[in-house]
């Protein structure tokens, strides 16, 4: 902050999470509530207010590597381009005597469209300095400190929390947490983080690379995912899925192709305004625990009209919400605004 240089980096995601803010009502506030009880403890928020969170500027505690401030820098999450559906994940719970505990908490979210320019990055501004992009960060991972002592105090090992910041891009306490419920089975779950040399020259399986190229990973990818990875195929996929930007390890590859200028990946989705959505459809999470339950989907779609002659061809039909709860397939009629306010994942589409 001291400085004022900036660096922009562009990150490729197949969906965003958003944190939901928490607000109880005065009257919730010490009560002990259960079951349907519960969806009336919390304030209602609006999807702009998750996505104004989301966006906003968040203060990190580093050393600048151009002025070497200890002052830290702000980073932000904007677009830099739009994709056609998406898809937004709802964030919410918290911890309940170091219990992930999941929170009915209401998101307004309206059938309307709605219009997302004003969460697009500008880019590089004129009056803005880059950081020069020679100096290099240091080689050890250092974890975030609030977050890592937040999860030791829950209980998981400090080697587990350290592999679990590093893999969720060391940002917070509830990124990591979800990503130890989701690989407590990893067979290496307690050897301690290796980063290693990216370029270093150890030797890579080849049949490993065989394997991850089935999965339509190419060559270089795989070769830098095993080698950051121990040789592990499945922390390998798991790498390549968590860096889609990185192009890999060209060290093996013939001469001519390493030196071979690599073509610009060409970015996905689309940067013409206006970013305009409609909420198209959502998933929802039935019952108490984050790590049990039952999920059903709600997708809005034209039912054909079941009135006599209405099969010439015309395309008559109703917009509606139908819902999708494994074999049973039926048009919601009741519930739908209320499964709004309580989604797990909703899909905009673009309009």
């Amino acid at each position: 902050m001291s400085c004022k240089k900036v660096r922009y980096r562009t990150d490729e995601q197949d969906n965003i999470s958003v944190r939901v803010p928490v607000r109880r009502k005065p009257q919730a506030a010490n009560t002990y509530l259960e079951g349907d009880k519960r969806k009336g403890e919390f304030e209602p928020v609006t999807l702009k207010e998750c996505l104004d969170t989301f966006t906003a500027p968040e203060a990190v505690e580093l050393t600048c590597p151009a002025c070497s401030s200890k002052d830290g820098f702000t980073k932000r999450s904007l677009f830099k381009t739009f994709p056609t559906t998406l898809v937004v994940n709802a964030r919410r719970f918290e911890l309940v005597n170091w219990v992930p505990t999941k929170l009915d908490v209401p998101v307004v979210v309206g059938d309307q469209p709605f219009n997302l320019d004003a969460y697009k990055s500008p880019g590089l501004q004129n009056s803005e300095e880059q950081l020069p992009e020679d100096i290099a960060p240091a080689t050890a991972f250092t974890p975030n400190e609030p977050a890592l002592a937040q999860l030791e105090a829950m209980g998981f090992p400090r080697t587990r929390c350290e592999k679990a910041l590093h893999a969720t891009g060391n940002s917070d306490a509830e990124a990591a947490m979800t990503w130890l419920f989701a690989h407590m089975e990893d067979p290496d779950i307690d050897t301690p983080l290796d980063l290693g040399s990216p370029s270093g020259g150890s030797a890579v399986n080849p049949d490993s690379i065989e394997t991850l190229g089935a999965m339509g990973i190419s060559a270089p990818q795989a070769r830098k995912a095993l080698k950051e990875t121990a040789g592990d195929v499945n922390r390998a996929l798991d790498w390549v899925f968590s860096h889609p930007d990185d192009q890999g390890d060209f060290d093996n590859e013939n001469s001519s192709a390493a030196n071979a200028p690599s073509p610009e990946k060409a970015l996905a989705g689309n940067a013409t305004l206006p970013a305009t959505f409609k909420l198209q459809s959502i998933v929802c999470h039935r019952g108490a625990s984050i790590h049990a339950g039952h999920y059903v989907a709600f997708i809005r779609k034209i039912i054909p009209s079941e009135e006599k002659g209405s099969d010439d061809g015309s395309g008559s039909g109703k917009e509606a919400w139908v819902l999708f709860n494994d074999e049973k397939v039926v048009e919601a009629v009741s519930d739908v605004d209320e499964m709004k306010k309580f989604a797990y994942v909703y899909f905009f589409e673009r309009v």
